[in-house]
């Protein structure tokens, strides 16, 4: 079953360097702000002027909107902490949270603009390897460079801040939420209930493990050593 939208909703998307916050209500926005930069102060700021703008608190929203990902999970998990903090305020324990995911929504954009057949959607995931979205099943894959490289064409590419090297044959796409109302009325599947804003890895994270030692420099013995010749007066 489709999740409905309750008016006003709050939208959040950090899966990319170009972070969004809006207020959709009947369908389209109310309010849409986006910028770049570090997602700690960008993040609370686009919130403050998208509430700003459609001159509403957050008390007054009936419904959050989480983009999971895949794509930038510092971005992503300080949006899903920020969703978090406001699901614990009085009063908004019961309001509805909503997820979907960025690459398909982007083909579902496309398609809105007129692009046919079947493609593909990437985005850098680690070195070396990256999401991709196959337009037509909307799964999610993890592929290496060479199994980018070898999917039919068109493949369109949203860079990441430090992956933004386009990989061959690949068409720069720019992550814009503006059509993104239409996108959900004419894909609602895109949507569903979620109990908790979580960041979307296909893989787990890796972590070396910390051995709590000074990294120090070679130590050298005084056989080595040459003094500093003394300075001129």
């Amino acid at each position: 079953m489709t999740p409905d939208i309750d008016s006003p909703a709050l939208l959040l998307d950090a899966s990319t360097p170009s972070i969004h916050a809006g207020i959709l209500s009947g369908g389209t926005w109310l309010a849409l702000e986006h910028a770049q930069g570090d997602a700690l102060s960008v993040v609370p700021d686009l919130l403050a002027a998208a509430l700003k703008s459609a001159g509403l608190k957050v008390a007054q929203l009936r419904c959050l909107i989480h983009c999971e990902g895949p794509g930038a999970l510092l971005g992503l998990r300080v949006a899903a902490m920020c969703i978090e903090t406001w699901r614990s305020v009085p009063g908004m324990q019961a309001v509805p949270l909503l997820a979907y995911r960025s690459l398909p929504a982007m083909a579902a954009i496309l398609r809105l603009r007129g692009t046919g057949g079947d493609f593909h959607i990437a985005t850098p995931f680690r070195r070396g390897s990256y999401n991709v979205c196959e337009a037509v099943s909307a799964a999610n894959a993890v592929l290496d460079e060479a199994e980018l490289a070898a999917l039919p064409r068109p493949l369109y590419f949203i860079p990441q801040r430090r992956f933004k090297d386009l990989p061959a044959g690949a068409r720069l796409l720019e992550y814009d939420l503006a059509e993104l109302p239409r996108a959900l009325a004419a894909s609602p599947w895109l949507l569903r209930v979620a109990a908790n804003a979580e960041a979307f890895s296909p893989q787990p994270s890796e972590y070396q493990l910390w051995h709590g030692q000074r990294h120090r420099a070679p130590e050298r013995t005084m056989r080595n050593h040459v003094p500093p010749e003394p300075l001129s007066p």
